[in-house]
């Protein structure tokens, strides 16, 4: 995560930026998502290497050991080889549309901005008193999520790694500027 600070102004946020405004913007960063994506890329390189490497090790085992070709087992062994390699790149292929997809979803400028009356993400204002909870969730193949569900209305999720903040930061700055009405239970991604 990056520490860089929010942007703190000292009047409320309408969903355009006040100079002179009392609120505190998150921006949004790609930077944890794309290291996640070329990271998700480099896992397809090395399964389509390590499939190359058993194809070939295996054309050089059945070239030279024609004998033992015969025996089913060697076949055998060979398939579950072959299938292995094809499951592992199978799996980093759809990791990496995964990633690919959710750095898509990571638009710039602000991610979450909050202020003395409540906080305003993904495209919605939620007053204090609307707010039913703050949590976050850990998801298997996207990662750890921030989800805000007020009273009425479906819930609005933001990528923990969309935001240019640590998780910690966004709760100090919640519950400042909710005067205590607000809060984010982190125990979604502390494990």
């Amino acid at each position: 995560m990056s520490s860089s600070k929010p942007v703190r102004s000292s009047s409320r946020y309408d969903g355009a930026m006040q100079p002179g405004g009392d609120y505190l913007v998150f921006e949004h960063t790609d930077a944890l998502v794309r290291a996640r994506m070329d990271a998700r890329r480099k896992g397809i390189r090395g399964s389509v290497i390590s499939l190359i490497f058993t194809l070939v090790f295996l054309a050089v085992l059945f070239y030279l050991q024609r004998d033992l070709v015969e025996e089913g087992t060697v076949r055998v062994f060979s398939a579950i080889f072959i299938g292995i390699g094809l499951i592992s790149l199978a799996v980093s292929v759809v990791l990496y549309l995964v990633a690919r997809r959710d750095f898509q979803r990571v638009t710039p400028g602000p991610a979450m901005v909050v202020d003395r009356e409540g906080l305003h993400a993904g495209g919605r204002r939620v007053a204090w008193p609307e707010l039913a909870s703050f949590t976050t969730r850990s998801r298997r193949l996207r990662g750890p999520e921030y989800v805000i569900t007020p009273h009425n209305g479906p819930a609005i999720v933001l990528g923990v790694e969309h935001l240019a903040n640590f998780p910690a930061t966004v709760d100090s700055a919640v519950r400042i500027y909710s005067g205590g009405r607000g809060s984010i239970d982190l125990s979604g991604i502390d494990h």
